[in-house]
């Protein structure tokens, strides 16, 4: 089965750390007393936890932009099918392996 955004703890833990980084108080000298807190219970320089969440923040632009390009690659397919059925009416997913063997939409579903 298939993991959702929400069960992808590698996802999730950078969101976390983001939404902390980006929500925190406009308050530089809190911000280091806080990142300096953590450094020491890590047993961390302060460097090290501001490199924690850089990565956090690369990790997740990398998976808002995948899901970017996974829902315009479906909204392309789904645009793509209608342009088929519109054309061709019920030809499309009427012949006996689900479509017309050339078919535009299912060779992008398909990947060809």
């Amino acid at each position: 089965m298939a993991k959702t955004l929400w069960d992808n703890n590698e996802i999730q833990f950078a969101r976390l750390l983001c939404e902390l980084a980006a929500n925190w108080e406009d308050d530089t000298w809190t911000r280091s007393l806080t990142i300096r807190a953590v450094a020491r219970s890590m047993d961390l320089t302060p460097d090290h936890v501001n490199d924690l969440f850089d990565r956090a923040n690369d990790v997740w632009e990398r998976s808002k932009m995948a899901q970017r390009k996974l829902t315009r690659a479906t909204d392309a397919a789904q645009t793509t099918q209608a342009w088929w059925k519109s054309v061709n009416g019920d030809e499309h997913m009427s012949s006996p392996n689900g479509c017309h063997p050339d078919c535009p939409a299912c060779e992008i579903e398909e990947g060809k």
